[in-house]
């Protein structure tokens, strides 16, 4: 009978918790989508197949937040129910503990604790690491569609202006660029029957060889002077280079510590040591390991305090359970970015500061699921 009993409550909760966690990686998902990639992709510059794949890229690294999340309003929710539908009761009457009922849960939790480490360890770091490389390589290998024949283009280059008559495959027809001074006043300007660039992605540089081009240069101190006439030269062939670091940031992706897997963290760190860096910067590579250690044990931790809530809320309502477990995650993570802010603190120890919710929320379940049994 116990067996039966465990197996309906564990089927319920993993069927709870898997949803949970998936409704709230899509939401997170969705919105990282519409914020990073959604322009990219109308304006055409993300082929079909590449938005799809940076998109499951996205999964990984909204997991480590749902997951925790997930588990916490899944058990809030199953065992509302049950609590409502008064099967908990029935349990109890059986002469079965509250502890010995959710037994099952527990072990679900530890499981959901270290598949959480898993990922945060291992399969983050480097779909995070794959998803800026390869959306990096394609923004940048796209970068000239920004110029758009008989469209004037003002934000490629600082303090320029382009403007092509036409686009022919790789040329540029009756190409124009004008540049301006601080006060916005044109003081040089190039005119080219032709233009071909070539884009060096690594650099994020681009390079213009013109043809039969026209230059026009302006007194830097009264550009707009009728007195003295401009400076003007003509160019059989003739090349320009520019840097689009304005528009695009730097060419490499530098690997964040939150982007780094166990054994990368601790190389780092130990990098670190042997160099003899201050004190702060290798706090932050023990706050990194500390961080996801600790978000992998909020698993387990929101577990043990959901499972009193639940039996002592006794609601069937989505909505209730959901307010409870967003409150709950909202606590924890103010919690946890107010530990983060000592991160130029050593002697305050963050890093076993990061510790104190875990424990706050694991001590606070106990307390309650002591209360519980006795009623």
């Amino acid at each position: 009978m116990i067996s039966v009993l465990r197996r309906h409550l564990l089927s319920a909760t993993f069927v709870s918790v898997g949803g949970a966690i998936a409704f709230f990686a899509f939401v997170m998902a969705t919105v990282n989508m519409l914020r990073d990639l959604l322009a990219y992709f109308l304006d055409g510059r993300l082929p079909v197949l590449l938005f799809l794949k940076l998109s499951w890229l996205l999964f990984p690294y909204v997991v480590t937040y749902a997951l925790p999340m997930g588990m916490l309003l899944g058990v809030l929710l199953v065992l509302g129910r049950m609590s409502a539908d008064n099967e908990i009761t029935a349990m109890r009457a059986a002469g079965l503990s509250v502890a010995r009922i959710c037994a099952p849960l527990y072990l679900l939790a530890i499981l959901g604790a270290g598949f959480a480490l898993f990922i945060n360890f291992k399969v983050m770091p480097e779909a995070r690491v794959a998803y800026h490389a390869q959306f990096d390589q394609t923004i940048r290998s796209t970068a000239l569609d920004f110029i758009k024949p008989q469209t004037f283009v003002r934000n490629l280059l600082p303090n320029k202006v382009l403007y092509v008559g036409a686009k022919e495959g790789d040329t540029l027809k009756n190409f124009w660029l004008w540049e301006s001074d601080p006060q916005g006043r044109v003081i040089r300007v190039w005119h080219a029957d032709e233009a071909k660039p070539r884009f060096e992605a690594e650099e994020a540089t681009v390079e213009l060889e013109l043809a039969n081009a026209r230059f026009e240069n302006r007194d830097d101190k009264n550009p707009e002077s009728t007195r003295q006439p401009p400076l003007t030269a003509t160019f059989h062939d003739t090349k320009l280079k520019f840097s689009l670091e304005h528009a695009l940031g730097k060419a490499t992706v530098r690997r964040k510590l939150d982007w780094m897997t166990w054994d990368q963290l601790w190389a780092e760190r130990r990098r670190l040591k042997a160099e003899g860096a201050p004190r702060t910067q290798i706090l932050k590579v023990d706050l990194t390991l500390h961080q996801k250690i600790t978000s992998a044990i909020a698993v387990f931790a929101f577990t043990v305090l959901a499972i009193p809530l639940g039996i002592r809320a006794q609601r069937k309502e989505t909505s209730a359970n959901l307010g409870i477990a967003v409150g709950l995650v909202l606590a924890y993570y103010i919690l946890t970015v107010a530990v983060g802010w000592l991160d130029r603190v050593p002697k305050a120890r963050p890093d076993l500061l990061l510790w104190a919710p875990i424990f706050l929320f694991i001590g606070l379940g106990v307390f309650l699921m002591r209360r519980v049994d006795r009623v």
